[in-house]
């Protein structure tokens, strides 16, 4: 029986990764095992003059080479709104390796800055000075902020602070990652579960705000012992909170 290789030859199959500015990294190779036969019929091992099997030194990457693309591309995720605070991002991506990105991402979404360590090094790799970097990045972070902001419909969404306050004193883990979603697979998609919670809780803890929205087909609101009832045409009496959970007020964008 043709003896088992556990090699680190890259077989056929790779598993994709992301980083938090979306630039695709080198795919992660699988370490597994074939048999001497398949790997020397692929190219990746030979018999050397002693009849040793040894590695093919390009023989990966010829391997490589001879696959054929994916047909089915690869996500990009949401684009940032303006489109040249997009074009920044891909350019800091180009120049910053995939760790370093990392370690960025994580301490913005953590602290909302970046330690002078990782600064100076992210500088170093990209060529530029850090202060120059960091307004860069602040901007990027303003244009993931921006765009989290204009996704967020209905009551509650005048001030979406109040929102980001809630969340990160109720569910912390949640919040963060929606955040690390947001920039890791660039995403919005995780907010809007905590925001429809934020929006059930207001009448419990902003009463004046919902009494004051505007909810349209001629919804109206009342303050009803101590609780906020809305009239919905078509749906009776109910209270505020029971009316979000029905889908009968929309609080969150598409």
């Amino acid at each position: 029986m043709i003896r088992q290789v556990v090699s680190k030859l890259a077989l056929l199959q790779g598993l994709p990764g992301r980083v938090p500015f979306s630039r695709p990294i080198s795919s992660v190779w699988l370490v597994t095992q074939t048999t001497l036969q398949n790997a020397a019929a692929l190219g990746l091992v030979e018999q050397n003059q002693n009849g040793r099997w040894i590695l093919v030194p390009d023989g990966e990457a010829r391997v490589l080479a001879s696959e054929q693309p994916q047909e089915t591309p690869e996500d990009a995720g949401e684009a940032l709104p303006d489109a040249n605070v997009e074009a920044d991002l891909a350019d800091l991506a180009a120049s910053i390796s995939s760790g370093t990105q990392v370690a960025l991402a994580q301490q913005m979404i953590a602290e909302g800055s970046i330690n002078a360590n990782t600064l100076a090094r992210a500088a170093g790799e990209s060529s530029q000075e850090p202060g120059v970097l960091n307004e860069r990045i602040n901007a990027v972070a303003q244009g993931f902020q921006t765009q989290t902001d204009s996704m967020l419909k209905g009551p509650g969404a005048d001030d979406t602070s109040r929102f980001y306050e809630w969340a990160q004193e109720n569910h912390p883990q949640e919040l963060r990652k929606a955040m690390t979603d947001h920039v890791m697979e660039r995403t919005t998609k995780g907010y809007a579960p905590l925001f429809n919670q934020y929006v059930e809780s207001l009448a419990d803890h902003s009463a004046e705000d919902v009494l004051n929205a505007s909810f349209g087909d001629g919804i109206k609101a009342q303050m009803i012992d101590s609780q906020v009832i809305l009239d919905i045409p078509g749906h009776g009496r109910m209270t505020f909170r029971s009316a979000v959970k029905a889908g009968l007020v929309r609080v969150t964008g598409a």
